[in-house]
């Protein structure tokens, strides 16, 4: 436990120092105007493509629509406005949800949907992007396409228990490998991401490695153990999945039951 707390200082530490240069950084593409050699998203998936010569697909994460509280007011020709959302009884809490109770969240005219995507993906093909990833999405339409096997990753306790960043984690594996019971009977048991500079990141790639799904992290760019996750792969890059998924030993089966 002491030597998990001196690498979680020393990671605070380093972040200090190492994630505020990243983020300032693409700010400065970001302020800079559009069409500029050094300015916009298509300079930087550029720059990143020419550092890492190796990168295949430059995906961008966003809410279904748009953002998540939205899209602007008045945006052209979309007709948009701020709509007032309250949660339901049965609303996960949420940062987003709180946000969007809030301030609302800003919806295109119906009518204008198709014209909304062609607008926004169009945009990031010209920059450079290869694909996406849609989030708030209703659950039932989640579910029918992949399943997550236990809650989502949290390097740190939400509920800011300072000890939770550690006990957490181990909860994170109980949940998903017991989980993989039942649904590893009809999916393959998805163990989500994690982070190879996380405190208990040896622990979540041992996981990954024999969960039979799929291994993939959520770095911060410039923040990896490659040590760690080279031990994850081949030579080519390529993993050896697991022929079934994992799952807790018998006697802990036989304990729980009674």
């Amino acid at each position: 436990m002491v030597e998990l707390a001196e690498k979680k200082k020393a990671l605070e530490e380093a972040g200090e120092d190492g994630s505020g240069l990243q983020e300032a950084r693409i700010i400065e593409y970001l302020e800079a105007p559009e069409g500029v050699e050094s300015g916009g998203l298509k300079a930087l998936i550029g720059d990143l493509r020419r550092e890492f010569p190796n990168l295949d697909d430059v995906y961008v994460w966003h809410a279904l629509c748009g953002a998540w509280g939205g899209v602007r007011p008045g945006t052209t020709h979309l007709n948009s406005k701020v709509t007032s959302a309250k949660a339901g009884v049965k609303t996960m809490f949420d940062l987003a949800v709180v946000m969007i109770e809030k301030g609302g969240i800003g919806l295109v005219d119906p009518n204008k949907a198709n014209d909304f995507y062609e607008a926004m993906h169009s945009y990031l093909a010209d920059a450079g992007v290869t694909g996406v990833k849609v989030d708030v999405i209703h659950p039932t339409i989640v579910k029918c396409r992949v399943k997550i096997s236990g809650d989502d990753f949290w390097f740190e306790d939400p509920n800011g228990d300072p000890m939770g960043v550690y006990w957490l984690q181990g909860v994170h594996m109980v949940h998903c490998s017991y989980n993989s019971l039942w649904q590893g009977q009809f999916v393959r048991p998805d163990w989500d991401m994690f982070q190879s500079d996380h405190i208990c990141a040896e622990f979540h790639a041992a996981s990954r490695a024999i969960c039979g799904g799929p291994v993939y992290v959520s770095d911060k760019v410039g923040r990896h153990d490659l040590d760690l996750l080279r031990k994850l792969v081949l030579p080519d890059g390529t993993i050896l999945r697991c022929q079934h998924y994992a799952l807790p030993v018998g006697d802990y089966r036989i304990s729980c039951n009674q």
